[in-house]
């Protein structure tokens, strides 16, 4: 079983918040001393998703996405969807990185809830991210 040991945070929303967001692109590059082939380093998203509030079938979406190019974006990990107001913890596999990345989120309902997240990559080996 590998060990995702070097983590960087993706999203942090501290503040509850009504609104869908598009977090900050990160570019993902390598760290000194970094002697890990890129097809052998592994990496995992972890989701830390909180829904409050909302009624009429209130939802809260989040999902992991990546660009080749910082403009086209494409989904390459989610959480589960959120229904109910509570908080949910989960680990998903992203097995396909581009060279950039963002998180987003998407409420729904007749009443949206409002919500907080964080969203952290994990890898097996060393590596950064630099805001775009």
């Amino acid at each position: 079983m590998p060990l995702f040991r070097h983590v960087q945070t993706l999203l942090l929303m501290a503040a509850a918040s009504g609104d869908n967001q598009s977090g900050d692109s990160h570019r993902v590059v390598p760290n000194e001393g970094d002697n890990l082939n890129d097809s052998e380093q592994l990496f995992r998203v972890f989701f830390d998703v909180q829904q409050i509030g909302g009624s009429s079938s209130p939802t809260t979406d989040v999902n992991l996405e990546t660009s080749h190019d910082g403009a086209a974006w494409f989904k390459i990990a989610n959480a589960t969807q959120v229904t109910t107001e509570t908080t949910t913890h989960e680990w998903k596999d992203a097995p396909y990185l581009g060279p950039y990345l963002r998180v987003t989120t998407s409420l729904g309902g007749g009443t949206k809830p409002t919500h907080k997240v964080t969203v952290i990559i994990a890898s097996t080996g060393p590596f950064k991210l630099r805001k775009e």
